[in-house]
């Protein structure tokens, strides 16, 4: 039993958005910023209230089958993949959402400066045609930018952060590191208490905030191969009396 707090940002959220009202600036009162998956890795995109279409990947998708003409499924693989390593992805994620969300910020405003040109120069209901017109090649076109950008990321991140390495070039020495893991959170762990005795390499430096992986390379010791032998020899007697009595068991059916 117990309960937390669900944050807005919940690690299941399907999407979110952001209505904005601007009485003034009828009829383009009305924008919604609207973010696929989990806020903390969306990019939100603006949308007019008095515009028809969105772009098609907006609208297709389900849970259930991975969809790589799905607007959502970019979002929401990115945002999985990124629980492998969040804090070395989480903070490329964020580049990329405020660069794109600045860039929609900039839009908007250009959309706005525009649009009231035409309305101030437009004739009647075609001019408000042509305003909607305007209003969706701008924003469809963004929204479809931000996906592709969103794709290109999500495998960018798949060869750079794999098992547990970072992969930035096979070109270059050191292009391939394995950060480890933080002394903390393996000192909840029991993995200080291995390998014991036979240790026989230096250990890390206290000041190090990672611990990397070491070898042993002095190869099986005299008690493994003891132990073996001695397992060898049990499991032999075993076999062994296993055999008699079944031998005997079947001289006495014969009598």
């Amino acid at each position: 039993r117990g309960g937390r707090v669900r944050p807005v940002s919940i690690f299941r959220g399907l999407y979110s958005f952001v209505a904005v009202s601007r009485p003034k600036a009828a009829p383009l009162s009305g924008v919604l910023w609207y973010g696929h998956d989990c806020p903390h890795g969306t990019v939100y995109v603006p949308f007019y209230g008095v515009q028809d279409t969105v772009p098609k990947s907006y609208l297709v998708g389900l849970q259930s089958e991975f969809n790589l003409d799905s607007a959502w499924w970019a979002f929401n693989f990115v945002n999985n993949w990124v629980l492998l390593k969040f804090s070395y992805m989480q903070p490329e994620v964020v580049a990329e959402q405020r660069r794109l969300e600045h860039k929609a910020t900039s839009l908007v405003a250009k959309v706005d400066a525009h649009a009231a040109h035409l309305l101030e120069h437009g004739h009647g209901h075609k001019g408000r045609e042509e305003l909607i017109k305007y209003l969706e090649e701008e924003t469809v076109h963004f929204a479809e930018e931000v996906v592709a950008s969103r794709w290109t990321l999500a495998f960018r991140l798949i060869s750079k952060y794999s098992g547990g390495n970072i992969m930035r070039s096979e070109a270059e020495e050191g292009g391939c590191s394995w950060p480890g893991y933080p002394k903390d959170w393996l000192a909840l762990t029991n993995y200080g208490d291995w390998p014991g005795s036979s240790w026989s390499g230096p250990w890390p430096n206290e000041g190090d905030s990672t611990v990397h992986r070491q070898v042993d390379k002095r190869g099986p010791s005299p008690s493994t191969f003891i132990f073996s032998g001695f397992f060898a020899i049990l499991g032999l007697v075993l076999v062994l009396v296993r055999f008699q009595r079944t031998r005997e068991t079947g001289y006495q059916t014969l009598l």
